[in-house]
């Protein structure tokens, strides 16, 4: 049976809603093939080092060789910060997805960007799965804008170990709420995706088949 992360669900309908997404990019990027990029890395980073952080510390953190210093005026939510995993079947095809961590009915997510932009995080689908998937009624982004802090090599504190500094220095709370139609709005992009799939015979990340390129059209 066919399965697919939610970021990969993502990925697909950025696919289909930008005609500057080139279908050879994208399809490297469904495969995991693209080397990460340094915001990437940093978000890894991040997640982990958010992981092992102090309950309702914000201060410094460090994960990975990175190093995140909080400036802004915010706390880390005394919560068990755990990830959870859960798994659906949307019909066919299993849909995978992995939240940041969860307590009663709500879960919560973090993202570092060096740019914030509420509309980008309000129109993805990842709310939407993990809302349904986790049976929860609220989601809560945390996004922590961040910018790299540039050290002085001639200073005699530098780190020579080639650990990245970020300033953490604004925090954004979103919050978005179950709705009637949430598991059929599921439903049909993770159906849309299985067809798209059938199409190009993708069966997952570990499939090492090329598609022929010349015979899909772009949904």
């Amino acid at each position: 049976m066919l399965r697919v992360s939610v970021s990969n669900l993502d990925l697909y309908k950025r696919f289909c809603e930008d005609e500057e997404y080139p279908l050879g990019v994208f399809l490297s990027d469904l495969r995991g093939e693209t080397i990460a990029t340094p915001a990437m890395q940093r978000g890894h980073a991040f997640a982990v080092a958010m992981e092992h952080a102090r309950l309702g510390e914000t201060s410094t953190i460090s994960a990975e060789g990175h190093t995140f210093a909080f400036t802004c005026d915010a706390e880390i939510e005394a919560w068990p910060r755990r990830e959870e995993k859960r798994e659906k079947d949307y019909g066919g095809i299993i849909v995978s997805a992995r939240c940041d961590r969860i307590m009663g009915r709500t879960v919560a997510d973090d993202k570092t960007t060096s740019q914030f932009d509420a509309e980008a995080y309000m129109e993805k689908f990842q709310w939407r799965f993990y809302l349904d998937m986790f049976g929860a009624d609220v989601f809560k982004w945390h996004i922590w804008e961040c910018r790299e802090i540039k050290a002085d090599p001639e200073d005699p504190d530098y780190d020579r170990t080639g650990t990245v500094a970020w300033e953490i220095y604004s925090h954004h709370l979103l919050t978005q709420y179950r709705y009637r139609e949430i598991e059929n709005d599921c439903t049909k992009l993770a159906q849309d995706f299985k067809r798209f799939a059938e199409q190009i015979g993708w069966q997952g990340r570990a499939s090492h088949s090329s598609p022929d390129l010349g015979a899909i059209i772009h949904p």
